[in-house]
């Protein structure tokens, strides 16, 4: 049974009883789970191959997938905990429609992704790639150079004169760039952000306040109330 995200899934995974794959029974011990996936569809999809939920890896194996992104099948792995397919898969995902073309030339390009951590950390490094849908072939590039370069305003007759085709493969080699389906793909020199590179600032968005903050802001805001609503009496012990 295929669940409700069949339809616009990452990747999905053949997932297999192990056991009963050793048995002989290699027809009955499989069964198809798609990424972006949740915790409902994977016990479901235990339950067809006759694991418990929660089975760890090791009482299952993934013995193939389909993919929707150029060179990502080769990094999948065999065993793996699912949780860590379910993030990789949500991060691509979440990707806008722009960002996905950008994954997809970037996927045609020599600076295709070739590691499970790339496409992990693809998500954190869009700002690594410039893309230009609207050129496409050497001579839009060509003209782009000239363009961006020429400080006079050139008329038809000397436009006529240009070949933009050197100007072209001089632009794709300054910028170490190349053409594909989705535009012209370019690096701009940025550093690509790691995973441990990100995780220090994420835990900082998200950093609890400490113990001895959280009774610093009690402690204003009883002062506010007590000022706000004074009373006759015994007053409180200060925190």
């Amino acid at each position: 049974m295929e669940n409700d995200h069949s339809s616009d899934y990452i990747f999905k995974a053949y997932v297999v009883n192990t056991a009963a794959y050793d048995a002989g029974d290699r027809e009955a011990s499989g069964a198809w789970l798609y990424f972006p996936t949740y915790g409902e569809a994977i016990n479901e999809v235990m339950e067809q191959i006759g694991l418990p939920a929660g089975a760890p890896p090791g009482k299952y194996f993934i013995d193939d997938y389909v993919c929707r992104i150029d060179g990502m099948k080769p990094v999948l792995p065999m065993y793996c905990d699912f949780g860590e397919l379910a993030m990789l898969a949500q991060g691509l995902s979440d990707l806008s429609l722009e960002d996905r073309d950008l994954l997809a030339a970037v996927q045609e390009s020599p600076y295709r992704l070739t590691t499970l951590e790339q496409f992990r950390e693809f998500p954190h490094n869009t700002e690594f790639f410039t893309l230009e849908p609207s050129i496409k072939r050497l001579d839009d590039l060509g003209w782009s150079y000239v363009a961006q370069h020429m400080d006079i305003l050139l008329t038809p007759p000397l436009l006529d004169a240009i070949d933009p085709v050197p100007f072209g493969k001089h632009a794709m080699e300054e910028d170490k760039g190349c053409l594909t389906n989705y535009g012209y793909l370019a690096p701009p020199g940025d550093e690509w952000q790691h995973e441990q590179d990100a995780r220090p600032a994420k835990k900082q968005a998200e950093k609890k306040p400490s113990i001895m903050e959280r009774l610093e802001q009690s402690k204003k805001e009883c002062a506010g109330q007590n000022k706000a609503q004074p009373h006759r009496g015994k007053s409180a012990p200060e925190l």
